[in-house]
């Protein structure tokens, strides 16, 4: 993480915890990261 805008990243990670209480917000969470898992392994090939 960049020490750039640690406000940033604090308020971010607050949004990302807020959601993971939230049932649609948890699943939205899983599939945003399972998009992110699909792309990284895409670039590898």
């Amino acid at each position: 993480m960049s020490e750039r805008a640690p406000r940033l990243t604090g308020w971010r990670l607050r949004l990302v915890a807020w959601l993971l209480t939230t049932p649609v917000g948890g699943r939205l969470l899983a599939r945003l990261a399972a998009k992110r898992l699909a792309t990284r392994l895409e670039e590898k090939v």
